[in-house]
């Protein structure tokens, strides 16, 4: 129930309303063309002309990317049907200078 902007209710109710809140502020996402790529070593990948980094730590994974069709925006990640989040335009001095784990 919702009187006078507040909104009462139980804890699942308010759950429910703010997972339906999450679900509809990314309705538009949708609606995005899908490209996928392969990321580097690195944890960077190149779409559009510019390279990217990953939001997360996903070297040698293929991923999926959500992004509008006709005009500059963002451009999301998927891996394995889960939205991992935004990437990011490379910022190749910090990414240069990260430290990372030896692999074997």
């Amino acid at each position: 129930m919702v009187r006078q902007g507040l909104v009462f209710g139980s804890t699942s109710e308010k759950h429910l309303a703010a997972r339906l809140s999450w679900i509809l502020n990314r309705t538009d996402e949708l609606f995005y063309a899908k490209t996928q790529r392969s990321v580097k070593k690195d944890n960077t990948f190149r779409f559009s002309g510019a390279r990217y980094e990953t939001p997360i730590d996903l070297r040698g994974r293929k991923i999926v990317l959500r992004h509008e069709r006709h005009r500059d925006g963002d451009v999301i990640v998927y891996e394995g049907g889960r939205r991992i989040g935004k990437a990011r335009l490379l910022d190749a001095v910090a990414n240069g200078m990260m430290r990372r784990k030896e692999t074997s």
